[in-house]
C-alpha cells in the first residue's frame, strides 16, 4: 500500500488478452463514462487512478485511491512483464471478451503466470484450486461485449463441462453466462460482471455490476495483507469480541512518531508462500 498525501493508494492489476476491452473498462470505471472510440493497443502498462469512497463512511480512512495497472496483453511481452508489474499489487481483475472464447480460456494462464512469479514455488502443471491455496488476493472477473454476445453464442458452442466437481479447468469448460456463475468464477470463489464497455448504463447506480465492483474495492482494502489497523480499531474490535468495554484515553501523537506504519509481508509470501489471512474480528475470536 502506498500513500498520496494522507490518502492510501491501492494497486489493482487488470489482466487479459490483447483487445479484450481492458482499457475501455478501466476508463469507464475511473471517469464514469465510456470511451467514444476504441483505444490504441496498450504497450507495457497503462495507468488510471480512481478516488474511491468507502461504503461505510465512518471507516478510517473512508477514502483511498485505486491505481489500475492495465497490463498490455501482447504475447511478445510475456517474459518481461512479470518482473515489471507483478511485484506490488493488492487485487486482480481478469478480463475476457465474450465474443472470443480463447480470451476466457486464457484467464487461468494469466493468473497462473502471476502466482508462479509471486510464489517462486514449483506448482502443478494443471491449474487447480491447489495453486490458489496460499494466494489470498481479491479477484474479480469481467466479461466484455455483453450486448454483442448476450453471453449465449459462446455457451452454445462450448462442450460439456469436465470434472466440475473437482474444480478442474480446461478449454472444454462452460463459458460465462449471465444467468449462472462460470466454472472459473466458482474455482476462484469470486464475483464476475458482464459489461458493454461503450454503454454507460452498465455502471449506473444500484445495478449488480456496481454492487460487485464496490464489493471488490472493499475487499482489496480490508483483505490486503499489508493493511494496518489503528490502536482504536483494535480496541473496538476487542470490545466487540469480548462484550466488555475497554477504558482508554485519546492523546496527541508523541513528537517524532510516524502517523502511519505498515508491515510489508510480500517477501514472506515470495519466499515462504505465506500470507496473513485473518482480520481483527477473526483474530480476536480465538482469544
Amino acid at each position: 500500500m502506498g500513500t498520496n498525501g494522507d490518502i492510501p493508494t491501492l494497486i489493482v492489476l487488470v489482466l487479459g488478452d490483447s483487445s479484450v476491452g481492458k482499457t475501455s473498462f478501466v476508463h469507464t470505471v475511473c471517469h464514469d463514462q465510456p470511451l467514444s472510440s476504441p483505444p490504441p493497443v496498450t504497450v507495457g502498462c497503462h495507468i488510471e487512478i480512481k478516488l474511491y469512497e468507502r461504503r461505510d463512511r465512518h471507516q478510517n480512512p473512508n477514502l483511498f485511491f485505486i491505481e489500475f495497472h492495465d497490463v498490455g496483453g501482447s504475447v511478445q511481452h510475456k517474459n518481461s512483464r512479470s518482473s515489471m508489474f507483478y511485484d506490488d499489487f493488492n487485487g486482480i481483475i481478469l478480463v475476457s471478451d465474450l465474443t472470443s472464447r480463447p480470451s476466457y480460456d486464457n484467464l487461468k494462464e494469466w493468473l497462473d503466470e502471476v502466482i508462479r512469479y509471486r510464489s517462486q514455488q514449483k506448482l502443478p502443471t494443471e491449474f487447480t484450486s491447489e495453486a490458489l491455496k496460499n494466494f489470498d488476493i481479491p479477484l474479480l472477473l469481467v466479461h466484455t461485449k455483453f450486448e454483442e454476445s448476450k453471453a449465449t453464442s459462446l455457451l452454445n458452442n462450448s462442450k460439456s463441462p469436465n470434472n466440475i466437481n473437482n474444480h478442474s479447468f480446461s478449454s472444454s469448460s462452460l463459458l460465462p453466462n449471465y444467468n449462472r456463475k462460470s466454472v472459473l468464477a466458482n474455482l476462484l470463489n469470486c464475483d464476475e460482471i458482464f459489461i458493454d464497455c461503450y454503454s454507460k448504463k452498465q455502471f449506473s447506480n444500484d445495478t449488480p455490476n456496481v454492487a460487485k465492483l464496490n464489493s471488490f474495492f472493499e475487499k482489496i482494502y480490508t483483505l490486503d495483507t499489508r493493511t494496518g489497523y489503528s490502536v482504536l480499531e483494535m480496541i473496538k474490535a476487542l470490545e466487540k469480541a469480548s462484550g466488555k468495554a475497554i477504558p482508554y484515553k485519546e492523546c496527541l501523537r508523541r513528537p517524532g512518531n510516524f502517523a502511519i506504519v505498515y508491515a510489508d509481508l510480500s517477501l514472506a509470501f515470495k519466499e515462504l508462500g505465506w500470507t496473513a489471512q485473518r482480520d481483527l474480528d477473526e483474530i480476536y475470536k480465538g482469544l
